[in-house]
């Protein structure tokens, strides 16, 4: 007859003890997964050192933290039931969606000096995209005129 058995013990039977055991064995086994994403903390960080105003490097600062009233966040917290972007009816209203998606914002991006580049930016990833004006325009030699006005 079949019966259910906890193989990590010599009895069989299953404990919170022997349960703990294996997990942390399994956690230090893993390899740790390669991070696609650039860290928040450093992006927060660059944001102050950044030469604007105190209120450009406060939206900059809450727009990386996720502070920002968009309406999907605005829903997340209950308050409101429509995640559509006011402004193009085509998508939810995200901060990437506010200011790097949604047609308007295209717009901007497109009349301003700075390059774009399909994929690359503007891209559907806010911490990419903030990433790509910090750091990654000075790499794809973008001038550093244009890159200190994309506050």
């Amino acid at each position: 007859m079949d019966k259910l058995i906890w193989a990590y013990t010599k009895s069989g039977i299953y404990s919170v003890k022997t349960g703990y055991f294996l997990a942390s064995r399994l956690k230090e086994d893993q390899i740790p997964q390669q991070v696609l994403e650039p860290s928040t903390t450093a992006l927060k960080s660059r944001v102050w050192t950044t030469k604007t105003t105190r209120k450009i490097k406060h939206f900059m600062w809450q727009s990386i933290a996720g502070c920002l009233p968009v309406k999907n966040s605005l829903v997340n917290r209950h308050c409101g039931t429509d995640r559509l972007c006011p402004r193009c009816d085509a998508a939810p209203e995200t901060t990437n969606h506010l200011l790097f998606e949604c047609p308007a914002a295209l717009q901007v991006w497109s009349i301003s000096e700075f390059p774009s580049s399909l994929g690359v930016f503007p891209c559907d990833t806010l911490y990419r995209n903030v990433d790509h004006l910090f750091w990654r325009a000075k790499e794809a030699k973008v001038p550093e005129s244009t890159i200190a006005r994309f506050p």
